[in-house]
């Protein structure tokens, strides 16, 4: 085991995080104060993080890269919540990139998200995948602008705010530019959502011009239906086409055939999604701790969680190891002392 001071300590608040135990039942159980169960828990997210980053530079660079991004709200206890964009590798799952809308910047009233209503487009249930789009597209439109996402009541945790999220589409996408940069090529598939194809067009606008980047709208279906191929639906007449997974519209390309784009899964970013869900505990209201839960739930994911026998860093070619959460810290106090 990796020579590391405190090497129990982090053990130990790893344990608690895996157990998805509350703050305060967790500083008892470890025996550690207040403050230094918080200071454990940052060393952990950084570490987890650098070990993660560090890896995922030496594969990054390539000359494909595919994107796939949604948006989902994450709901915590007392009506508190975030909403939170999410990008993965679609090949593999891999989740790159997680940001939410909280911020302990002070912010003037007309740009701190209060709203109560809310605008997120759903599918309803149809046999036809034109009248499906034909809908989401009504709904989009009986927005008062049809870039205003609300997602219902949230309220921000302890002296925090919320920025509405069209602004946090912007900088996740610019975010993003730090793995697509390295890529010769890359197409990214946002969720058939306004407020994320202006964040995405803005952030790929240099590629995009070079022909080295493509935008696509996509919505997942739940069962076959009769495939669309290059049909005009909605009120900017965008091309929508389809296969077994998805619905996809081409925001910044021609495409010269149905079934032609490379996204054949859309379910990664959902399954991310859902295991935050279920493993974070509900009763944060800390602004630094949802940030090094959210890392360190991240890392979890990607190297901890099978899927055919495989983590999603097997899958991207990270690594040919399996881990649990602890055999994880092992490896990453290692490389540290390496």
């Amino acid at each position: 085991m990796a020579n590391f001071k405190k090497i129990k300590q982090l053990q130990a608040v790893l344990s608690t995080i895996v157990n998805k135990q509350e703050t305060r039942e967790a500083i008892t159980i470890t025996g550690l104060s207040p403050k230094s169960y918080y200071f454990y828990l940052q060393q952990l997210s950084l570490i987890f993080a650098n070990f993660s980053r560090l890896n995922e530079e030496k594969i990054i660079e390539r000359k494909y890269l595919g994107l796939h991004s949604e948006g989902k709200v994450l709901s915590l206890m007392h009506k508190r919540g975030v909403y939170t964009l999410i990008s993965s590798e679609i090949n593999s799952g891999y989740v790159l990139l997680q940001s939410h809308n909280l911020t302990r910047t002070k912010l003037h009233a007309e740009d701190t998200y209060q709203a109560h209503s809310n605008t997120i487009v759903v599918n309803h249930e149809t046999d036809s995948i034109e009248n499906m789009l034909v809908n989401r597209y009504t709904q989009n439109m009986k927005r008062k602008h049809f870039e205003q996402l609300l997602v219902g009541e949230l309220k921000a945790l302890s002296k925090c705010s919320l920025i509405y999220p069209d602004k946090l589409a912007y900088i996740h996408f610019q975010l993003l530019n730090a793995f697509t940069q390295k890529a010769q090529k890359y197409d990214h598939f946002i969720e058939h959502e306004s407020t994320l194809r202006a964040g995405a067009l803005m952030a790929s606008l240099k590629e995009i011009k070079k022909n080295n980047a493509d935008v696509y709208f996509f919505v997942p279906l739940d069962k076959a239906k009769e495939h669309i191929n290059g049909k005009k639906i909605g009120w900017w007449n965008d091309r929508w086409y389809s296969n077994e997974f998805a619905a996809y519209c081409p925001v910044t390309s021609a495409v010269k055939e149905q079934g032609a784009v490379p996204l054949k899964k859309t379910t990664d970013v959902d399954r991310f999604y859902t295991y935050l869900d279920t493993h974070i505990n509900k009763g944060i209201n800390s602004f630094n701790v949802i940030n090094e839960l959210f890392e360190i739930q991240r890392v979890l994911f990607n190297y901890c969680e099978l899927t055919e026998n495989q983590s999603r860093a097997n899958k991207i070619g990270i690594t040919d190891k399996s881990y649990t959460p602890q055999s994880l810290l092992d490896e990453v106090l290692h490389s540290i002392n390496a």
